[in-house]
């Protein structure tokens, strides 16, 4: 009998002993922890983007008791979506998905979000403490360029050998600050056909969803010519008119192009756009002077005819008195 209850003792030691590693790896008391795979959300944000970011984030019961705990997301301007509540036994973990949407065009920049997990209930029963943890993420909102191109005249009309300039309208449609370099991409086609143009400006450094005024100087040609050929500037000549009274009419085009330097950096996709604006040169033809004396001088038979009219009229006068 005695042996007996020596081996029910040492089964009932052995038996505790076990228990003993899983009891002292769990707590007493409630509890939550909460973690998430990654600090950062990238969220891409250009006109046809899914303007989304997931994380994943594990949650763990580390009490010996049946816990509910509820689940809230603090994001500011940013949009999240994940489980409200999770149920969790003693000692176990879950895996749950927490989704940020922010906006197509939204300015690049970054936004914490906080995500809180607090027991509510222990072993179906209220938790008067209220036992909390918390985890902070940062979102980023990805830069991506964007750009558009506009004339500001629909044709600007200039005489030949005479200056000007023509204004372009370059916009930055991306969503934070971007230098676009410029260049006239006729150019050399232009100067074939004898103008001459003044760069001055190279690059302009423009805000986000913001215009900026580039002006570029230009001289007309000294004289264009009725019928001439004009292949040697295909790509800067358009089309050419003789009016009634002789005045020419030359048609070109100045060609503008514009590059996003960040998009040199932005998944190998190069953003570029060129647009072409209409120059009208017209020459006037020279003016009519005299080139002798005797083209202010009527012609004999003029000046016999009017001789004629004068003494008819003088006989006429005469008679009267007489």
């Amino acid at each position: 009998m005695v042996r007996r209850n020596y081996l029910v003792g040492a089964i009932t030691i052995l038996l505790f002993c076990q228990f003993i590693p899983i009891m002292q790896s769990q707590q007493l008391t409630p509890g939550v922890e909460l973690e998430c795979d990654s600090s950062t959300i990238e969220i891409e944000v250009y006109p046809s983007a899914n303007p989304t970011g997931v994380v994943d984030c594990t949650l763990t019961n580390p009490s010996i008791h049946f816990e509910d705990i509820a689940l809230q997301y603090q994001g500011g301007p940013l949009s999240i979506a994940g489980p409200s509540s999770i149920s969790l036994p003693g000692g176990e973990s879950e895996e749950f998905q927490v989704t940020v949407r922010g906006e197509n065009y939204m300015q690049k920049g970054s936004f914490q979000i906080q995500i809180d997990a607090t027991v509510t209930q222990v072993n179906g029963v209220p938790n008067p403490n209220y036992d909390t943890t918390s985890v902070n993420l940062i979102v980023e909102i990805l830069q991506f360029p964007g750009l558009q191109l506009a004339c500001l005249d629909s044709v600007l009309e200039i005489q030949v050998g005479e200056e000007g300039n023509y204004g372009f309208s370059v916009m930055n449609m991306g969503n934070f600050v971007d230098e676009f370099t410029l260049s006239i991409e006729n150019e050399e086609a232009l100067n074939n056909l004898g103008w001459t143009v003044n760069q001055d400006i190279n690059s302009v450094l423009i805000d986000y969803f913001r215009p900026d005024i580039v002006r570029i100087g230009l001289f007309a040609p000294n004289s264009i010519s009725y019928g001439a050929d004009y292949s040697s500037g295909d790509d800067a000549f358009e089309t050419q008119s003789l009016t009634s009274n002789g005045t020419i009419e030359n048609i070109y085009k100045i060609s503008l192009k514009a590059t996003s330097e960040y998009s040199k950096n932005w998944d190998g996709y190069l953003l570029s756009e060129t647009i072409s604006c209409t120059i009208k040169v017209i020459q006037y033809p020279e003016d009519s002077t005299f080139s002798s004396i005797g083209d202010i001088l009527p012609s004999t038979s003029s000046f016999m005819a009017i001789l004629v009219i004068l003494l008819s009229a003088t006989y006429s006068n005469s008679k009267r008195r007489l």
